[in-house]
């Protein structure tokens, strides 16, 4: 089963005077249950505050894969982030994650039917 990560970083009055909202998100997609996605939830903490910010799309709703680099991307420090806390959201369908070529596929290697 998928689980949709979602880490939501309250950004501070000033980042929120500097055109910031209010909330910002950045998303992991993990594949399966139990310790490895603590584990997931861990790593990808660790690598915030590693980075000593968190790196969010500019548009909002927008999923990012984590580590892939985007151009639409931009960088918050954590000195504009006032508290972090996790939403963990199971899906009931299965995420498509984009190819060498930036096209959508499922882990058997098709394409997603598009409605």
């Amino acid at each position: 089963m998928q689980h949709l990560v979602r880490f939501n970083a309250k950004i501070s009055w000033e980042g929120r005077m500097n055109g910031l909202p209010e909330v910002v998100h950045t998303y992991v997609i993990f594949q399966g249950n139990g310790p490895g996605l603590v584990q997931a939830i861990y790593d990808h903490t660790k690598t915030i505050v590693s980075m000593h910010g968190i790196t969010v799309e500019k548009e909002p709703g927008k999923m990012s894969v984590f580590g892939k680099v985007s151009n639409n991307a931009m960088y918050i420090p954590m000195q504009w982030i006032v508290f972090m806390d996790v939403d963990i959201l199971p899906m009931s369908g299965e995420m498509p994650i984009e190819d060498a070529n930036g096209v959508p596929r499922l882990s058997d290697g098709k394409e997603p039917v598009k409605q």
